[in-house]
C-alpha cells in the first residue's frame, strides 16, 4: 500500500505543479479590477501540491489503513466519478446551468434515492 501512495503522491505533485505553472503562464494573475483568470487555478494547484506532499510524507512515515470502500460503497464512488466525468465532458455542449442541474439531479436521484 505504501508504494501506491508514494506513486500517487508524486503524480499529484507533478500534476499540481504543472496546473499552477500553466495557470500563470497562459492567464493573468491579477486584472485591473481584481483577481484574474489565473488566480483560482494557481491556488488550487498550490493546495493540491500541499496535499500531495502531505500524502508523500505520511506514506513514508507510517502504514496507512485500507481506505478504498468495498461493495455498494465502491459502486457509488465509481458512479459519482463517472457522472462527474460525463458532466465535464458535456459541459460545453449543455452549458453550465443545464449541465449542473442535470449533474445534481442524477447524483441526488442515485445517491439519495429520492425524486
Amino acid at each position: 500500500m505504501r508504494n501506491t501512495d508514494r506513486i500517487t503522491a508524486v503524480l499529484l505533485l507533478i500534476v499540481s505543479a504543472a496546473f499552477a505553472v500553466g495557470a500563470l503562464r497562459y492567464y493573468r494573475w491579477w486584472g485591473h479590477d481584481g483577481p484574474g483568470p489565473a488566480f483560482l487555478p494557481f491556488w488550487l494547484g498550490v493546495v493540491m501540491a500541499c496535499l500531495g506532499a502531505l500524502m508523500l510524507f505520511r506514506s513514508s512515515k507510517e502504514q496507512i489503513a485500507e481506505w478504498m470502500p468495498r461493495g455498494e460503497a465502491r459502486k457509488r464512488v465509481f458512479v459519482v466519478l463517472g457522472v462527474t466525468a460525463a458532466f465535464i465532458g458535456l459541459l460545453k455542449v449543455l452549458g453550465m446551468v443545464v449541465g449542473t442541474a442535470l449533474f445534481l439531479i442524477v447524483l441526488l436521484r442515485y445517491l439519495g434515492r429520492h425524486r
